[in-house]
């Protein structure tokens, strides 16, 4: 992170001219998955080389947010069930409670070890709107099937 970088870019005003941008990037790396997980891997095991494996496990961990989502979504299913006595044990609910605790103490952690000034720890109140926007699309693009197609992003004038 350099507090100092300066980004200059024409970006879309509206958020609905930017979501195939944004699908491109959610969805992007599926294609890289499916080409190279596997020879990645069978060349790390061929070649003894951690550091063909270490390049397997960056493709193939998801990000951190999506891990995130997945663990809040498995707690609640977990609270539902737990509350309406499907299950008959609290132990599931437990480790989920524990994985998302754990996985708030490694952000918090490693704004802590960097020495975050607190507008980096203001910033955290837009995750919950972050993890929304990512669902939505999820959910956008996974009900109309992910094209193929390059769309080019509309950019509004600077004149705005």
């Amino acid at each position: 992170f350099a507090p100092e970088a300066k980004v200059q870019a024409v970006m879309p005003i509206n958020p609905q001219n930017a979501e195939t941008q944004r699908a491109r990037w959610e969805f992007g790396r599926f294609p890289l998955l499916k080409k190279y997980s596997s020879v990645l891997l069978k060349e790390a095991v061929k070649k003894k080389s951690f550091k063909i494996f270490d390049s397997f496990i960056e493709l193939i961990t998801p990000a951190f947010v999506n891990l995130s989502l997945f663990t809040f979504a498995m707690l609640i299913i977990n609270m539902l069930l737990t509350s309406l006595d499907v299950l008959t044990t609290n132990t599931f609910l437990l480790l989920w409670i524990l994985l998302f605790a754990l996985q708030l103490f490694y952000v918090l952690g490693g704004l802590y070890l960097s020495n975050a000034d607190i507008n980096a720890y203001k910033a955290l109140w837009y995750a919950p709107k972050y993890i929304l926007w990512k669902l939505i699309l999820y959910v956008k693009v996974l009900s109309k099937g992910h094209t193929k197609l390059w769309i080019r992003t509309a950019r509004e004038s600077a004149s705005h």
